[in-house]
Order: structure tokens, then sequence, then C-alpha cells
């Protein structure tokens, strides 16, 4: 198991200690107990009674596991677990567009292809801009320098 899921396990067990019995006795027995002995004895979490869970710094698999609750023991009725999960698919829609934006293949080869269209356009003007003389030209002017022989 990892860390940060023994992290979430000590805070949704420290979030059960402070909620009212009635939310508690809904979830089940042996998940109480899994969440109680699979925490992370060295990790300590507290909530601060005047902020809301959303103020809190939550671990996100601990943000997960609360929506997971919520939808399987706390909420009231089917119409609300519905509107529930039409929020988790929309949040999962907005995920998977987020990753398509980031790490699509076409969009990567596009930005690298500019990119390499850059450097090429700077090479040129850089090539047309710059031109050095060679060994020969460089000996004929100071031929013609030494003689007083005006060059162009």
């Amino acid at each position: 198991m990892t860390k940060e899921t023994m992290q979430a396990y000590t805070e949704i067990d420290c979030i059960l200690s402070n909620m009212p019995s009635e939310y508690v006795l809904k979830v089940p027995e042996k998940l109480r107990e899994k969440f109680k002995k699979e925490k992370d004895p060295k990790y300590i979490f507290r909530l601060k009674e005047n902020k809301s869970l959303n103020e809190h710094n939550l671990n996100n698999k601990t943000r997960a596991l609360l929506a997971m609750l919520k939808y399987n023991y706390w909420c009231k009725n089917q119409e609300e677990k519905e509107k529930l999960a039409e929020r988790f698919n929309e949040n999962q829609r907005k995920y998977v567009e987020y990753i398509r934006e980031i790490y699509n293949p076409n969009d990567i080869f596009k930005k690298k292809y500019k990119i390499q269209e850059e450097k090429v356009i700077n090479q040129n003007i850089s090539i047309i801009e710059y031109k050095e003389s060679n060994f020969f030209e460089k000996l004929l002017n100071r031929i013609m320098k030494f003689l007083h022989i005006k060059t162009k």
C-alpha cells in the first residue's frame, strides 16, 4: 500500500470520528476497521472546527474516498445519486479533455514542426545577413590597399 493511500485512510478516519454517528453508522464496520487498521501512524491530521472540508488541504485520494462514501452510503435518494454520478462523469470528461489537450500527438508534432521552421528561417536570415570573405578576397583586398587602389 502506498504512503499516499495510508495518509488518505488517516484523514478519512479522522473525518469519520468527527462526524455525527448517523453518518458513521451508514458506513460498513469492515470498511471503518480497514481505515483504522491501515492508516499511517506517523501521519497526524487534525480537523479545524472553524474550517469546512474544502478549506482543509485534503489528499486527492481522501477526496475520492469521501466522494465514494457519499455516493454509496450517504446519498438520501436515487435522484441525489444520479446528480452526483453526473458530476463525476462531467469531471471525468473534463479530465480526459485536459489530458488529450496536453498529450495530443498531433499537437506535439505541430509544435515541434513550428520550432524547426523558426530555426530554418533564423538560419536563412543569418546566412543572408552575414557574409564572410574568403581567403583570396582578403588577400586581394590587402594587395589593393597596399597599392592604394580603392575597392568597392
